[in-house]
């Protein structure tokens, strides 16, 4: 028997929607995921959500999957400079919600990140970086 790998392209796109006054919503679009956390079918495939939140100081709530690297970095530099960004709440771990965190403080070099203990812990390993616990 012979396997053959096919050159799957994902569909992936970039929607901002301002949400609220000062909030804008990043949604990551990935339209060829078929299935979440094993047992659930994706007819539709599903998105990722951050949302920028600009006020007296300005917060990133979650990132998005590694996938959407190029695509989320070029859209969050055309929201705001990056760094501006004084701090990124990490609602959890989950790739989906964490993967760019890394790159994000790449760009946002004094961002304080926010998360609970065990998130710190876990993105410490991720990013070979110390948080406050």
């Amino acid at each position: 028997m012979v396997a053959i790998a096919e050159n799957v392209q994902h569909r992936l796109t970039i929607q901002t929607v301002e949400i609220a006054p000062n909030t804008t919503a990043i949604r990551s679009l990935d339209w060829d995921r078929d299935r979440f956390d094993i047992e659930f079918g994706l007819q539709n495939g599903t998105t990722y959500n951050s949302y920028l939140i600009r006020g007296e100081q300005t917060v990133l709530v979650d990132t998005s999957h590694q996938k959407f690297r190029e695509l989320y970095l070029e859209t969050l530099k055309s929201l705001v400079n990056p760094k501006t960004i004084d701090y990124i709440i990490v609602s959890h771990t989950e790739p989906d919600h964490s993967g760019l965190v890394e790159d994000v403080l790449q760009l946002a070099p004094r961002a304080t990140v926010l998360a609970s203990k065990i998130a710190l812990q876990f993105l410490e390993g991720l990013v070979q970086a110390t948080f406050i616990v």
